[in-house]
């Protein structure tokens, strides 16, 4: 599918009219040609394999997970149905100014996501100098791998990390805390983190 969405976007590619990724890549293949060897068809291919994944299997798999939450602790249920009956009500649709005001629902996407990280382990990351990290020595062009599944189950951050506990990111006026905390790094941090 994949391969055949491809070829069309690359048929029908008109370099005065870049609307997204696809085309700016094929537009930056067409500028180096052969002389590009990260510009490539195969890396293209992966590029977009890699999106796919990313933009749908970490969607899918935190609904998932906070649906399994909300059905194993029915007190999250309750909870839930009555912050959308304060906010929304029943008279009309949710509108996008209501999520600013549902910390309950967040909490419980958040606690979802600290407790069942979609990606694990971060993508991989490269040393561009020698380093020296917490006593470790780390030469240049060392591939790391970030385990952000143990940030968000350390003990040291999280008060019972293996309990599902939606309050542990709301303050005592029931409004959001720790969203930025440290070890909360469901998509990465920095600036390589997804949005």
């Amino acid at each position: 599918v994949i391969q055949k969405l491809l070829g069309e976007r690359e048929t029908n590619f008109d370099n005065e009219f870049i609307t997204n990724i696809v085309d700016a890549y094929l537009d930056e293949m067409n500028q180096h040609g052969q002389r590009s060897t990260y510009f490539s068809k195969e890396n293209l291919d992966s590029l977009v394999q890699d999106l796919f994944v990313a933009g749908t299997e970490t969607i899918s798999n935190t609904l998932h997970w906070t649906i399994f939450y909300i059905v194993a602790h029915p007190h999250v249920q309750v909870n839930i149905h009555e912050e959308i009956d304060r906010i929304i009500g029943k008279d009309r649709p949710p509108c996008d100014k209501d999520r600013s005001r549902m910390f309950y629902i967040e909490a419980v996407l958040l606690e979802s996501m600290r407790c069942h990280c979609a990606g694990p382990i971060l993508l991989p990351r490269a040393t561009t100098q020698d380093i020296t990290f917490h006593n470790y020595f780390i030469p240049k062009d060392t591939f790391i791998l970030v385990n952000m599944w143990s940030a968000m189950k350390d003990e040291q951050h999280w008060s019972e990390p293996e309990k599902f506990e939606p309050e542990r990111f709301l303050d005592e006026n029931h409004r959001l805390r720790n969203v930025n905390h440290p070890a909360m790094m469901p998509f990465s941090i920095g600036k390589r983190a997804c949005t």
